[in-house]
């Protein structure tokens, strides 16, 4: 499990990881969240109707030296893949959290499999990847006269 691409600027000739796209929102459920952080005067409000998937790229890239970045690389019937963050003036990643999702013929499916996956752990626990918290939006009353 030390194969990651922990201090390379991304996977390197030796190893098999290659780098994913993060793309565009793939839940649309409609879900918002506000994303919270801890700060010395008490807590504020980073984004305050995020997606599930904009508030996985709102916490990885939350310290503005980080962009977000993912990995992956085929094991056997399994595709495995590693989401974290690249410090924007060396290019070095930092790992987060890994997963594994079992592989298809289309790779595609098999990305969006992993980035839902890694939208579950946030939404169950965003302290993974960030310091903070997310508060699930209460969609608004509309009164009927």
């Amino acid at each position: 499990m030390n194969e990651t691409p922990t201090t390379e600027r991304g996977p390197t000739a030796g190893q098999p990881w290659r780098s994913v796209y993060i793309g565009a929102p793939r839940r649309l459920n409609g879900a918002r969240y506000a994303m919270i952080v801890k700060r010395d005067e008490g807590e504020e409000t980073i984004a305050p109707h995020a997606t599930i998937a904009q508030a996985l790229i709102i916490a990885l890239e939350y310290r503005k030296e980080h962009g977000a970045a993912m990995f992956y690389r085929d094991r056997g019937d399994l595709r495995e893949y590693v989401i974290g963050r690249r410090r924007l003036d060396t290019d070095v990643f930092e790992p987060v959290l890994r997963g594994v999702v079992p592989r298809t013929a289309r790779i595609a499916t098999d990305h969006v499999r992993a980035l839902e996956f890694f939208e579950e752990v946030l939404e169950h626990d965003p302290r993974v990847f960030f310091d903070g918290r997310l508060l699930r939006n209460r969609p608004a009353r509309t009164a009927t006269t």
